[in-house]
């Protein structure tokens, strides 16, 4: 029997949100699962995005087959059965998100391994998920409902249940709920779709009718064959350009800040944004004004990457993610325009995932072999800068971007002034710094940026303006005219090494993870954050008060600067998860803290909470835990369940010391609750930077905090300019299940 019309509409919609809400709440679900076993490394959320869009485009692709088989119900009955059949092999896999599985974790090659265990955990069940938009709107297509000749509206339901699943994750689901209870709730979910899809065939009556083929042709092949391929290039280039900017966007973010649920869906949100406003039958905001607010974010990323700015403040981050949202709705609101009838309807979402997918692999597989540094982030904005030319949508691409660049209106026509800004704004992009603190560069940036907006209305002009300068202006993280001796870039981020003066660093991301003077006496002495009045100094003089043989632990190797902290029988176990910063930290040809200065030590190599986990109890005189990526945070290190094992790793007197410095979060309210939780006693001390006397060699200013046990160490502490807090912590402290980083960011 077939349900009213007046229910149809709305059941179809409801199956489609609650498909979305278990489609983009299980991506960080199972992204905070993986992200202890590899390290808090970003590229977590990017494997795990690229996966979950290859996996999205074989759905897409299994709807546009599955749609081509004339009877309704055989198509129901492969689905059901698909449906069964991906709940019992995954689901299982599923409810315990698989931790046993890290046990043959690759170091060398982390993103096949976690791609490989994601199959394992999700495959089935995503998979399943993905068809359904493309499916369902296509099966309403056919359902007979007065609407049917618009199944496009319904992609907003599935849009605002994506939008809705991503927000609750880390504001309700993260803090409130654990993992595994998260888990099974999801299970319970996944029911429930296959509920509403068996309900959605029986009222709509589909299992007696038959589904009407494409007009073009009738065999899938034929109907590829005779295809607009202009067209499905446009949906791919359409597609394309916002996945590869939101990825590249999350990676800026995530690796200055943290990689984090909440780090993760902020960018995925804006693109599911971008999305529903597209889509929308009554947009919120035109194309035109989309375009114009491009421009206006693109010339303030022009300005930031010519001049020369602090990359750590925050309204930069905004100016990016502007930057990046008015390009996805640029692209999105195209997309939307060049939508076809509903007889392609799935053709068009299997292009239009492809294209997401494309954007995937180009930046978490391709790029990270080809470029040294992530330029992808900078190919995809100048594309998004051609995507503001794309005018005529119903074409082919070749014919839209010769229409685009035939349309030469009164208002277009460039007056001699404009042919001489073309050449001159881009030989004023590519200047070097001339004046100490880029005082000139910072002024040019300003006229640029100024008439630039002159050649907005000429399209080609403005647009090969942009890619001349932007190509000669890399992003500011990276921007350095220091002598590089080594770039090295793996699945764990971008490392540096380069000479500056006296001075060879390593950089990891955008941080500097230790420094070595070059010349005799200083290149045995640990500076930049483990100076003489730093935390680290205090924290090993009381050690060397200490007799008879010492075993320090330290969470992060850097380039090893802690090891000339030396003392006979002091012996040194770094716990390193990365490859790149072992092979830097042991060669001699980069730096010589562990072959010059004496110490023992040993490198164990995969996450330190992991392996410190495998240490003898009570082994340990200090645990020192320095595990930032760049300026990221890996929460798993700095919950109370972590802090517990490392208590227990530790002899009676022994004391934990952890280096907080940090661009972005004030971390020591957030010890200091763990160890109010776990009875232990905390003091944290700030130093001021400086020069080292008779050198030229600067210190940095550093943040240290200390948990133990034992009171008489914070009484010795105390004498070296340690303290408490100002004020009673009161907040509930991190967990394994529970971490609430938006706190402890430093606004």
């Amino acid at each position: 029997m077939q349900m009213p019309q007046t229910y149809l509409k709305p059941l179809f919609a409801l199956t489609l949100f609650v498909s979305a809400v278990l489609m983009f709440s299980v991506q960080p679900m199972i992204g905070k699962a993986l992200l202890p076993l590899l390290g808090g490394s970003p590229s977590v959320w990017n494997t795990a995005m690229v996966f979950f869009q290859i996996l999205l485009l074989g759905g897409y692709f299994y709807a546009f087959l599955l749609s081509r088989i004339p009877s309704l119900r055989t198509q129901g009955l492969i689905h059901a059965g698909l449906v069964v059949a991906a709940a019992a092999v995954s689901l299982p896999l599923v409810l315990p998100l698989a931790p046993a599985l890290a046990e043959n974790l690759s170091l060398d090659n982390p993103a096949s391994w976690q791609i490989s265990l994601m199959a394992t955990m999700i495959a089935g069940p995503f998979f399943i998920l993905a068809a359904s938009a493309p499916l369902l709107q296509r099966w309403f297509s056919l359902s007979g409902h007065k609407g049917a000749s618009s199944p496009y509206s319904l992609y907003v339901a599935s849009n605002v249940g994506s939008l809705l699943a991503l927000l609750a994750y880390p504001f309700v689901a993260e803090p409130f709920l654990r993992l595994g209870s998260q888990a099974t709730l999801w299970s319970g979910g996944y029911v429930l779709l296959a509920l509403l899809l068996a309900a959605i065939f029986c009222a709509a009556g589909f299992m007696a009718k038959k589904a009407p083929l494409p007009a073009s042709s009738t065999p899938a092949l034929t109907v590829a064959a005779k295809g607009l391929w202009g067209q499905r290039a446009l949906w791919l280039f359409l597609a394309f350009v916002p996945s590869s900017l939101m990825l590249g966007y999350t990676t800026y973010v995530t690796t200055d800040v943290t990689s984090a649920p909440l780090f993760w869906v902020v960018p995925l949100a804006l693109y599911l944004v971008t999305f529903i406003i597209a889509f929308a039958e009554r947009p919120l905001l035109r194309i035109e004004g989309s375009r114009s607010l491009q421009a206006v974010f693109l010339m303030c990323f022009l300005w930031f990457a010519m001049a020369v700015v602090n990359p750590s403040r925050f309204p930069i981050l905004l100016i990016h993610g502007g930057l990046f949202f008015f390009t996805a709705l640029v692209c999105h609101q195209e997309l939307a325009k060049a939508k076809p009838s509903p007889e392609r309807l799935t053709e068009f979402y299997l292009f239009m995932s492809l294209g997401g997918a494309l954007g995937g692999i180009f930046n978490s597989l391709i790029a990270p072999q080809i470029f040294p540094l992530p330029y992808e982030y900078m190919i995809a904005v100048l594309l998004g800068v051609f995507a503001r030319m794309i005018t005529d949508l119903e074409s082919s691409l070749r014919r839209s971007i010769h229409r685009a660049s035939a349309q030469l209106g009164p208002k277009s026509r460039m007056t001699l002034l404009d042919f001489l800004l073309f050449p001159g704004l881009m030989i004023l992009g590519c200047l070097p710094p001339l004046l100490p603190y880029g005082l000139l560069n910072t002024a040019i940036a300003c006229v640029v940026v100024l008439l630039t907006f002159r050649l907005n209305e000429q399209r080609w002009p403005f647009a090969l303006t942009i890619v001349v300068i932007a190509l000669a202006n890399p992003l500011i993280p990276w921007k350095s005219w220091s002598e590089k001796i080594l770039v090295d870039r793996n699945f764990y981020g971008v490392h540096m090494v380069s000479n500056e003066g006296n001075l060879r660093k390593l950089t990891h991301g955008t941080t500097i993870h230790g420094a070595q003077a070059l010349e005799k006496p200083f290149n045995k002495i640990p500076i930049t954050y483990y100076y003489a009045g730093s935390g680290a100094e205090d924290a090993f003089s009381l050690l060397d008060e200490r007799p008879g043989p010492q075993r320090i632990a330290a969470m992060g190797l850097g380039s090893g600067s802690i090891a000339c902290f030396w003392k006979g029988g002091r012996k040194f176990d770094f716990y390193e998860i990365d490859p790149a910063i072992a092979r830097i930290a042991t060669n001699k040809k980069y730096f010589t803290y562990l072959s010059d200065c004496g110490s023992g030590y040993r490198i164990i190599m995969g996450d330190a909470r992991q392996q410190i986990a495998r240490a003898d109890d009570h082994s340990y005189d200090m645990i020192f835990v320095d595990v930032f990526s760049s300026d990221n945070i890996p929460v798993h290190i700095l919950t109370k369940e972590a802090v517990a094992l490392y208590t227990r790793k530790l002899k009676p007197d022994g004391f934990l010391v952890f280096h907080t410095s940090n661009r972005f979060f004030r971390l020591e309210p957030e010890i200091a609750a763990i160890g109010k939780e776990l009875g232990l006693h905390f003091q944290f001390k700030i130093s001021s930077g400086g020069i080292i006397p008779h050198s030229d060699i600067p210190f940095f200013p550093t943040r240290y905090a200390v948990l133990t046990g034992n009171p008489q160490i914070l009484l010795s502490l105390s004498h070296h300019g340690w303290g408490k807090l100002p004020y009673e912590v009161t907040q509930e402290p991190w967990s394994d299940n529970y971490a609430n980083v938006l706190r402890a960011l430093r606004f």
